[in-house]
């Protein structure tokens, strides 16, 4: 009896935990798209709407064209409750927008300039629009914002290689520090170093990270290696040398560790490379760590713990010691002129997950558990008469339920033929052994574009966009439960 008892709850625990790990599609009514969205006062093209917010059954949407922003409120069946357009910069990009305070604010790059929009939550009427900074320039330089977890602050790191000389570049970090509302607290420069770009064949790598904490301080840190100490005397006789800074309302400090242990590190040859070439890769050697970008994570104000290169790093703020925690056979080092991999996933009680492209780094409370991964090519190819099968695009990560999830759309494909804009989703996921599990759902998808949102965790509204249906663009809205 006993026995049937424990193989009866087995069972149940089973399909219990097969439920939670297996995704459910909604798919609501097909409706067209309003003349609005699509006629010829508002340009050839069709608007791109992104979902801003999702409450009470009501989604609020927005997009740009050309010189102006777009926002519209509508129900479920896209009925339009309110709209509202406003005259903004012609060539901005949008760097970040995040609702607070019943006001949307958004950070975008217009050229030199960093501007910040802020709109009403409810009647989606503009503000504010004001420009928080000049760039001294956009060549080669990247621009990241980053928002306190908890705590009502935010930040802009421009990271810059600006400047070519003879065998050099140089490498600067433009920090500032604002409140949720983007009011100036500080700002500062941080490690204004000389890159060697011609290198006469000696190694030398460099890599930085920051983040912004709850309760107001801007932290950052860099890692230089020279394969051969006594070419970079200033490194020490290690040839590593860690810079970290701390920016807050009393300003920036700074510190500095030389000779850090760096036995193991992999780092690239540069060699004859110019700054233009190395502008343009886009896709590093797993083991070329020039010029990138890391994570910093668990500070406290006394140390601190930090992924840069294939280390984690322990730096202790009073005693300015450097103590390697982990090496990893692999790396995970997105380049330093994109934003970086600085933003993780805190699982809180496994840990960190740290994203980049198509690979993950999950950091465990016990370093020496930790792991870095890959979720595999984009193009998941199989070659029957020279097609391509599962042409894969990313949507969306997120941790949920002790696993780490990727959602992202395939290309359906019949007799061999992409069928075209009709899509599945395949959804991909590890555990923290780094076991995965993937599959795929048999619902089709139409349309070019698919916008996700959150509401909940393990739940996401999406929106299929330019569905054609009898020579008509139509949309659908509806839900991903996990």
């Amino acid at each position: 009896m006993k026995k049937s008892i424990v193989f009866i709850l087995m069972m149940v625990f089973t399909a219990l935990d097969a439920m939670a790990h297996n995704p459910q599609l909604t798919l609501g009514k097909m409706f067209p798209a309003p003349k609005e969205w699509t006629g010829s006062a508002w340009g050839k093209d069709p608007l791109e709407w992104n979902i801003l917010d999702y409450q009470h059954g009501l989604v609020t949407a927005y997009c740009k064209d050309k010189n102006r922003a777009h926002f519209i409120r509508f129900d479920e069946e896209f009925n339009i409750k309110s709209s509202f357009s406003a005259k903004v910069l012609p060539e901005a990009e949008e760097l970040s927008h995040r609702i607070y305070d019943q006001k949307i604010h958004f950070i975008l790059q217009e050229h030199e300039d960093i501007v910040h929009l802020v709109f009403d939550e409810q009647s989606l009427q503009l503000l504010k629009q004001e420009t928080l900074f000049k760039m001294k320039t956009t060549k080669y330089a990247a621009v990241e914002v980053k928002y306190a977890e908890h705590g009502d602050f935010a930040a802009i790191v421009v990271r810059y290689l600006p400047k070519k000389e003879l065998f050099d570049v140089v490498i600067s970090h433009d920090v500032h520090l604002y409140d949720m509302n983007f009011q100036p607290i500080a700002n500062g420069v941080f490690d204004k170093v000389k890159y060697p770009i011609i290198s006469f064949n000696k190694r030398f790598a460099y890599a930085s990270a920051w983040t912004v904490t709850d309760d107001g301080k801007v932290v950052l840190a860099s890692v230089k290696v020279a394969e051969k100490p006594k070419s970079q005397p200033r490194f020490g006789k290690s040839g590593g040398r860690m810079d970290v800074a701390v920016l807050s309302h009393e300003g920036m400090r700074t510190w500095f560790a030389k000779d850090i242990p760096w036995q193991g590190l992999p780092v690239g040859f540069v060699g004859n490379t110019t700054a233009e070439d190395i502008a343009k890769q886009d896709k590093s050697d797993p083991v070329d760590m020039n010029l990138k970008t890391g994570t910093i994570f668990d500070y406290d104000g006394k140390q601190m713990k930090l992924y840069l290169m294939n280390m984690i790093f322990d730096y202790d703020f009073d005693l300015n010691e450097v103590t390697p925690m982990k090496r990893f056979g692999q790396s995970l080092n997105p380049p330093f002129y994109t934003s970086g991999a600085s933003n993780y996933i805190n699982t809180k009680k496994d840990g960190i997950i740290i994203e980049e492209d198509r690979g993950y780094a999950w950091i465990k409370p016990e370093l020496e558990e930790s792991f870095i991964g890959y979720w595999g090519d984009r193009d998941n190819v199989t070659k029957l008469f020279q097609k391509r099968f599962q042409i894969a695009e990313e949507q969306f990560t997120f941790y949920y339920q002790d696993r780490y999830y990727l959602v992202e759309k395939i290309t359906k494909f019949k007799n061999w033929i992409a069928m075209e804009n009709t899509f599945r989703l395949r959804i991909k996921s590890i555990d923290k052994d780094n076991k995965m599990t993937e599959t795929t759902l048999d619902t089709d998808l139409t349309g070019k574009k698919l916008r996700f949102f959150r509401i909940s965790d393990g739940r996401y509204l999406f929106w299929q966009q330019f569905a054609k249906q009898d020579k008509q663009l139509m949309q659908c809205l509806g839900f991903l439960e996990f």
